[in-house]
């Protein structure tokens, strides 16, 4: 892969000066894939590597990636305020239109689950699913009486009162045949189309509080340098693995089919991504993986191009094997995909055994991140693992 080549020569000349000493050094390490672990030299022990890496992720990824969000949410918003001046088939057809815009643009960023994001909760209360019609419909009939303040939007903990906000609440809200119909007549109908944009408001608040932060935030995340678990190396990497495993591979795929203990092993067709709408989550899967495997690799979201990434720090370290088993990974992952559906919500009830499949392939990049890939960057697991799979 072609990379910036000013990232390269720091790189390279710090982990070639590396090698020649460290404890058990032997160049790097060894490649897991084909023995031990040696994670000592270069990228560990050098801040100008990990300070250019970092100012990469940082000024190239993810804040680009969280501005494009906040633009998809200000489009949204803006969608939603018209549907509640003039509740018409064209105000709601935009509106949906612009809810697949945003929702896409949110897989680009729910990798980044870490720090201020991860404190926010930005991901449970854009995402939770299955959303809950009765818990939609009772803030509703609250909104209805001004009871707005009883409406807990923003709660202190992920759990039960997440399930009636976000792209899933929204879903059900813009795409279900009797919520959809309420959109224009009824009691109810103003209401519906007032917590429409609540929702869209309540999301959007969020993400400009992100956004805010990673600006100011700046200096303070390319200079938390090292390894340890408190800095930004690795919160990053385990913000990123950890919402691969949980975000992608079990809430996207896992539960639906029963591969992961939910439902006593039994499958949950009702965890699915985009249910209501019933014809994109497959694309949403996609944008996901794309995003991860993009990260994974260096490449700009600012303006596609190469920088250094994850990929070439274990190349330096001699772990091409592993690296490019990762991304070879995703291309059998991309292959199963082509051969699907889609739509997962029949898939998952009438015929699972492709999503099976499919889930079997991503756990198999779980445990080249989370146990090879960490190890070879000297970086500790800093989560757990509670789905029981």
């Amino acid at each position: 892969m072609k990379k910036f080549a000013n990232y390269l020569v720091i790189l390279c000349s710090v982990l070639l000066l590396s090698s020649c000493g460290g404890k058990n050094n032997t160049g790097g390490g060894s490649d897991p894939s084909g023995g031990g672990v040696d994670p000592s030299g270069g990228f560990s022990q050098d801040g100008a590597v990990r300070q250019v890496v970092l100012e990469h992720w940082l000024d190239d990824i993810i804040e680009p990636a969280f501005l494009n969000y906040q633009k998809k949410l200000d489009d949204l918003a803006k969608v939603s305020d018209a549907f509640v001046q003039e509740r018409n088939s064209h105000n709601l057809g935009n509106l949906k239109t612009q809810w697949l815009e945003s929702y896409k643009a949110f897989q680009r960023v729910l990798i980044f689950d870490f720090g201020f994001a991860e404190r926010s909760f930005f991901v449970q209360r854009a995402n939770t699913y299955p959303t809950s019609p009765a818990k939609i419909k009772k803030n509703i009939a609250l909104l209805k009486s001004n009871k707005t303040k009883e409406i807990a939007l923003f709660p202190t903990g992920a759990g039960e009162l997440l399930v009636y906000q976000g792209f899933p609440a929204l879903d059900y809200l813009l795409f279900d045949d009797e919520a959809q119909a309420k959109l224009f007549e009824g009691e109810d109908a103003q209401a519906t189309a007032q917590y429409i944009q609540l929702l869209v408001q309540t999301m959007k608040l969020t993400c400009d509080k992100i956004v805010t932060r990673l600006k100011t935030s700046h200096n303070t995340y390319v200079q938390a340098l090292g390894t340890a678990s408190s800095s930004s190396f690795s919160q990053t990497l385990n913000g990123f693995i950890r919402a691969y495993e949980k975000y992608i591979r079990a809430e996207k795929v896992g539960y639906a089919v029963g591969k992961i203990n939910v439902q006593n092993g039994k499958p949950a067709p009702t965890i699915i991504e985009a249910y209501y709408n019933n014809q994109h989550s497959k694309d949403l899967l996609l944008v996901a993986l794309h995003a991860s495997q993009d990260f994974f690799n260096g490449k700009s979201f600012k303006d596609g191009k190469d920088g250094v990434g994850v990929y070439d720090i274990l190349v330096e370290k001699k772990y091409k094997k592993l690296a490019d088993n990762i991304n070879h990974q995703y291309d059998l992952i991309y292959k199963k995909l082509e051969s699907m559906p889609q739509n997962f919500r029949d898939l998952a009830l009438k015929n699972n055994a492709p999503m099976k499949d499919l889930y079997d392939l991503l756990q198999k990049n779980v445990a080249y991140y989370k146990s090879q890939m960490l190890a070879a960057l000297a970086v500790s697991v800093n989560f757990q693992d509670t789905d029981g799979d």
